[in-house]
């Protein structure tokens, strides 16, 4: 890997007015490859309008000089804000391959105004209106862009493109996040289940923060990053599981679990009961644990921004 210098820039415009049910029709077009090293990365600062008045910070790391590129809206993990990762060595490594990636602190949280939702419709609506600013972009090719999230971020990812199905990004990243609520907090950190029950109003709270169940509005590709040792839920899979079943009996693209897919198990095979069985979901794990810093996570993300 090429380490390579990042330039800071601060922003100064006015707000740029969201529109989280918006998608370019047309768009620049790139057939470029992203490969690591290939070149620099320069940082911009943004102030955002949501629907509703409050004002969202946000940034965007992007390759220099003029160009057209795939495009990641990075969604941030727990309860934690987005736009630190920008200075994260991992997002350059993703920037310096040829790759314009969007950060954001949800509303409540960091730089960014308004109370916190916790993952609900306010923020998730806020997410949409980011995917869609970031795709039309001049130099973001709105055919490559894709959602990442990690853990607790999917929730805020699902439910923005659930609820917004004029988005279309290409595909989205699922970094071991939850896939019923509140059944997988029973496995998860003591904090995470404290905040949330917490914050929980009844059964139409959970349901809105709930992601396996609205991955079934969501055509794009959906990967699961998965290691055998989960950050939140130790090694139970259930989680990667009922995501993979989902988005599998739903969606018309491709879904996958660290790039794979049932056909490269040769100990199992899909039945009508159960597309991906919990005993393939264990054998097509990535082994020890896996971070968003890992090397398979980023091989694993700059694949899906291959040119199809």
């Amino acid at each position: 890997m090429i380490l390579t210098p990042l330039l800071a820039l601060a922003g100064c415009l006015s707000p740029v007015a969201l529109d989280p049910d918006s998608w370019p029709e047309g768009g620049c077009r790139s057939e470029q490859r992203p490969q690591r090293g290939a070149t620099l990365a320069t940082f911009e600062r943004h102030r955002l309008l949501a629907e509703d008045g409050v004002e969202l910070a946000a940034g965007i790391l992007r390759p220099v000089g003029r160009g057209c590129w795939p495009g990641v809206v990075y969604v941030a993990p727990g309860f934690e804000p987005g736009l630190p990762e920008w200075d994260d060595p991992a997002s350059a490594v993703i920037a310096d391959a040829g790759v314009v990636i969007a950060f954001y602190d949800p509303r409540g949280r960091g730089d960014s105004g308004g109370e916190e939702d916790y993952g609900g419709p306010r923020q998730q609506d806020d997410l949409a209106g980011v995917i869609a600013w970031l795709a039309a972009r001049e130099d973001v090719d709105p055919r490559r862009v894709l959602v990442r999230s990690r853990s607790y971020g999917v929730v805020h990812a699902v439910g923005a493109l659930s609820r917004h199905p004029s988005l279309a990004p290409y595909g989205l990243v699922d970094i071991e996040g939850p896939g019923l609520l509140p059944d997988d907090l029973e496995k998860a950190s003591a904090f995470a289940r404290d905040t949330l029950y917490d914050a929980a109003e009844g059964d139409a709270w959970w349901a809105e923060r709930s992601p396996a169940p609205m991955l079934e509005h969501f055509g794009g590709h959906y990967r699961r990053i998965q290691a055998v040792e989960d950050h939140q839920l130790g090694s139970y899979m259930g989680a990667a599981r009922v995501m993979l079943e989902v988005a599998s009996r739903y969606e018309p693209d491709p879904v996958d679990l660290n790039g794979l897919t049932p056909a490269d198990s040769e100990r199992y095979e899909s039945t009508e009961e159960s597309i991906w069985p919990y005993d393939m979901v264990q054998e097509l794990a990535l082994d020890g644990r896996v971070k968003h810093d890992d090397d398979r996570a980023l091989d694993l993300l700059l694949d899906m921004l291959q040119p199809r």
